[in-house]
């Protein structure tokens, strides 16, 4: 601190630090150790805001401070933090990492003569009134509708074909309009309700955009716009094969059936793709998963090789033979091994909320995704679809514009619900057997 806050007084040093107990007690705190469990960082947070960073010294410049901002953004949902204002190094810092100074108060937090520079993250994931993305080609902004939202009946009848039925929850809806060179291609509309669960009532998209990805950044943008205001987004739909792949696509999961919803709600017959609708399903998304990522340690290469060896032992057995399977199970015998690849690969781990490794992944620099695999008592708990939009967003951080992997017969329809695409099908050898794989790649839109 004495470092980087070169601007205090003496005396303020010897207050903080008597004041350390009452600021540790506010916060969720989050270390950042190495492989010998040395304390190489911190930080704390509260709600959306980073509360505090610190690096030691001696590691400064090393990309730990990235790590856990990185780390606050993705998986705590962290979305403001105050600097101080003659604190230029953090400053410089936050910027970088793409937090927008949206304020400024003369004195600090306890009433001393330190301003404030009130910082807010904008870049890409989000903004409360606007989103911007940019792309060789053209600009699209996500923006909320505090006024005339009816101006957009065209779309909200393209997702609700009742004028009366929108009429139910417009007014009490949070509108989001999703612009490209400043027409309205998409909208959706999000409602309260109650018990820490909102609704995405309305999401619709122009007929001419259709099919290039509108919808799903719009429900992106609304499920970190909502993350840290509640724990469970529901969606009703009609049942029809197109729209429940879609939400499914989405990270959504079932969650029930209303029957009779479109029978006996519209004055007139639904109809969807061909499809007569007559039941809402219900699928729900939670806003707070049961599971975390976090940098992978050399201690855990011996979790890591378990759940490896059981996981292709049981839940690749679906697809491969007894002997296939054993085979390739043995290609994980040696600890060493794993732990070579935690020090040179990016990897990571999933943790439950008994911090219990229930998943990993490793990805090179080269940008070729060596491994992911889920416990095979945790599959289907979108563990896996952690794991891959975290490898996603470090090769975009990281200027990889291609990543490939190996994907197994299991694997394949998982990786082409999130854009992979199959290169080839091939026959690539284990520890003494050939298996049957795909090569798969996705490109990274990098910013």
């Amino acid at each position: 601190m004495r470092t980087t806050h070169d601007f205090l007084a003496p005396g303020d040093f010897v207050y903080y630090r008597s004041h350390l107990t009452y600021y540790f007690e506010r916060v969720n705190l989050y270390a950042y150790q190495d492989d010998d469990a040395n304390l190489l960082g911190f930080m704390g947070v509260s709600g959306n805001m980073l509360e505090m960073l610190f690096v030691d010294d001696r590691y400064r410049g090393m990309g730990i401070g990235k790590s856990m901002i990185r780390f606050a953004l993705t998986q705590l949902h962290v979305r403001q933090v105050d600097v101080n204002e003659q604190n230029t190094q953090a400053l410089g810092f936050y910027l970088r990492m793409g937090f927008h100074i949206i304020g400024r108060s003369p004195l600090d937090g306890e009433g001393r003569p330190y301003p404030l520079l009130h910082l807010q993250y904008l870049e890409k994931e989000e903004t409360k009134t606007r989103h911007m993305l940019s792309t060789c080609k053209d600009t699209i902004s996500i923006r909320k509708e505090y006024n005339d939202k009816k101006q957009y009946l065209s779309l909200l009848l393209l997702a609700d074909e009742q004028e009366t039925m929108i009429d139910r929850y417009i007014d009490r809806g949070e509108m989001f309009v999703l612009e490209e060179g400043g027409t309205a291609v998409a909208e959706c509309v999000v409602t309260d309700e109650g018990d820490g669960i909102c609704e995405l009532k309305n999401i619709a998209v122009h007929p001419n955009f259709q099919r290039q990805g509108y919808g799903y950044r719009l429900i992106e943008f609304v499920k970190m716009y909502y993350a840290n205001q509640y724990h469970t987004m529901l969606v009703g739909t009609g049942d029809t094969p197109a729209t429940v792949l879609f939400y499914r696509h989405c990270g959504f999961v079932y969650s029930h059936r209303v029957s009779d919803f479109f029978t006996q709600n519209y004055d007139h017959p639904i109809v969807d793709n061909g499809v007569l609708l007559k039941d809402m399903l219900y699928f729900k998304y939670a806003m707070k998963p049961d599971f975390t990522i976090r940098h992978a340690l050399v201690s855990d290469a011996e979790s890591i090789q378990n759940i490896f060896q059981t996981t292709v032992l049981t839940v690749n057995r679906q697809d491969y033979t007894q002997s296939e399977v054993e085979d390739w199970a043995s290609c994980g015998e040696s600890i060493a091994r794993w732990e070579h690849m935690v020090r040179v690969h990016y990897f990571i781990v999933a943790i439950d909320t008994l911090v219990r490794v229930v998943g990993f992944a490793s990805v090179t620099p080269q940008g070729y995704l060596h491994s992911m695999f889920v416990h095979k008592d945790f599959q289907r708990k979108g563990i896996a679809t952690l794991l891959l939009r975290d490898i996603e967003c470090y090769a975009v951080s990281a200027g990889i514009r291609r990543l490939n992997a190996e994907v197994s017969l299991t694997a394949r329809p998982f990786f082409e619900r999130y854009g992979w695409i199959v290169e080839q099908a091939q026959v690539r050898k284990a520890n003494r057997l050939f298996l049957s794989n795909f090569l798969m790649t996705k490109d990274m839109v990098l910013s």
